[in-house]
């Protein structure tokens, strides 16, 4: 999902510098070039040490500020867009029903909101018939795509305390997408609250002990989608003074802050690397360079279809990763490279495996003196 984000949000900017005339399309770039850098600076003052030249920031506001980057990014960048007005045109967002009355009507006038399966016009049966083969895909992908955000933000770094949560949400969402589109809704995915971001979004990063800690809670994720709801009831005209051009970097900077959370980010460099200097937590440098070759492969491959008239097909270059991962990859790595490449925190298990191996050694040396001990005391019995 960050890959087709960032494509949707690539394509707006590209198809922009086409389009419109030159001195429209350049200020739009350089709106989507500033929302992008301004959300990057303030996401990564949370990263910022004390002793840097940001120092002078007090660390309780730079998280503040690296919570509200994307906003702060977003509004700033939607009052740069009016400071040209009169001389150039500025596409802004449209929200469709915003120009009159509401109404709870569909938005195609002429129909009704059920849906009749039943009607011999138009080949209503036939196109339904078509409609379930055309949804198998979208079904892959919503199951993989559900519980790879699951998995993503209940790993064990993400440091939640109470139970997982796999099944309910997406039998609440599978129970959406059968009943909704039988009036014309059309699909929804999930988004909240099984996502890294909701969950960084709920950690705090200044506890007073022990580690960060997350706010785990029902009310989080109902007051986002409430909010979402106002936001198009009472602020519909506030949000259409958003330039397109900022909607497309906002597209773009969410995708790239999901991919650089990924291992493969970081592990890019064992191209541009020599061997030696290539981290350990990477293994062999070969088998590095071969298996992210690999996950290059498969994204690339998921672009260039999604870009085809089979884009309805890209799923399956998901469902390919199992397969994938049960039968090629161990026909090209040794388990041992496989677990140093495909496990889920390396460095923290070896942190974590240090530590316990040390706690070993304290216990087996505790027990070692009371062994000692007690031989000690039996002698002196016996003399």
């Amino acid at each position: 999902t960050d890959i087709i984000e960032q494509v949707d949000g690539v394509t707006g900017v590209i198809n922009r510098l086409a389009d419109e005339e030159v001195p429209d399309s350049l200020f739009a770039l350089l709106i989507s070039l500033y929302l992008i850098l301004c959300a990057l600076v303030l996401t990564n003052l949370r990263s910022e040490s004390d002793s840097s030249w940001l120092s002078f920031i007090p660390k309780r506001t730079r998280n503040l500020l690296a919570d509200y980057a994307l906003g702060l990014a977003t509004i700033t960048a939607t009052a740069i867009s009016f400071s040209s007005a009169g001389r150039l045109e500025v596409d802004r967002l449209d929200i469709p029903g915003n120009h009159g009355d509401f109404s709870a009507n569909p938005t195609l006038s002429g129909r009704q909101w059920p849906i009749p399966l039943s009607s011999s016009e138009d080949n209503t049966a036939l196109v339904a018939f078509i409609g379930i083969g055309v949804s198998i895909p979208i079904t892959i992908f919503f199951y993989f795509d559900q519980n790879f955000s699951s998995l993503l933000c209940q790993q064990p770094s993400m440091q939640l305390d109470r139970g997982s949560y796999y099944h309910s949400s997406f039998f609440f969402m599978a129970g959406f997408n059968v009943i909704g589109p039988l009036f014309g809704l059309p699909f929804v995915t999930g988004s909240l609250p099984h996502s890294p971001q909701m969950v960084r979004a709920l950690t705090n990063q200044e506890p007073k002990l022990g580690e960060p800690k997350v706010s785990e809670n029902r009310v989080a994720p109902f007051l986002m989608y409430t909010m979402i709801l106002l936001s198009y009831l009472i602020l519909a005209q506030v949000i259409e003074a958003i330039p397109v051009a900022a909607a497309d970097a906002v597209l773009i900077f969410v995708g790239l802050e999901g991919i650089m959370d990924t291992r493969i980010w970081p592990r890019l460099r064992v191209f541009f690397t020599c061997g030696e200097n290539i981290p350990a937590e990477y293994g062999e440098p070969g088998a590095a360079r071969l298996f992210t070759l690999l996950q290059l492969s498969v994204i690339i491959a998921g672009w260039i279809l999604n870009e085809t008239p089979a884009a309805l097909a890209f799923p399956l270059v998901i469902a390919c990763l199992v397969p994938i991962r049960t039968y090629l990859l161990p026909a090209l790595f040794t388990k041992e490279q496989l677990r140093v490449l495909d496990s889920d925190d390396v460095v923290g298990n070896h942190k974590k495996n240090d530590a316990l191996c040390l706690e070993d050694d304290e216990d087996n040396s505790d027990n070692a003196l009371d062994v000692e001990a007690d031989a000690k005391g039996q002698d002196e019995e016996e003399i």
